[in-house]
């Protein structure tokens, strides 16, 4: 496994499952913050067989707060960080997979 995506939702975002979808042929784990999803959303990302929710406080002013320790659980050797409002552009793909083996990190703007 090269890749896991981490992912801090909060509440019902209306473009989640679209960041899923443009995630799914370069990540095989995906791991969820969870502040607050609601139930709904909770039945359809725990069908998703790579998706693990990580329950955390409803406190967290900001995302980049926890996302160290969401990174500890993560068995990927790349992290993808992604919002969960934010479509991976498919045209990067095949780039990301061919170059993973030849660059320590990626960076995109």
């Amino acid at each position: 496994m090269k890749i896991s995506a981490i992912i801090v939702v909060k509440n019902n975002p209306p473009h989640l499952f679209e960041t899923l979808k443009s995630i799914e042929n370069i990540a095989p784990e995906i791991i969820i913050g969870d502040i607050d999803i609601g139930n709904d959303y909770k039945k359809k990302l725990l069908a998703n067989k790579r998706v693990k929710l990580v329950t955390l406080s409803s406190n967290i002013p900001f995302a980049d707060l926890v996302k160290e320790d969401l990174k500890k659980q993560a068995k990927g050797e790349y992290i993808l960080y992604l919002d969960p409002d934010e479509i991976f552009p498919a045209k990067v793909t095949p780039y990301l997979l061919s170059n993973i083996n030849i660059f320590d990190y990626f960076s995109f703007g």
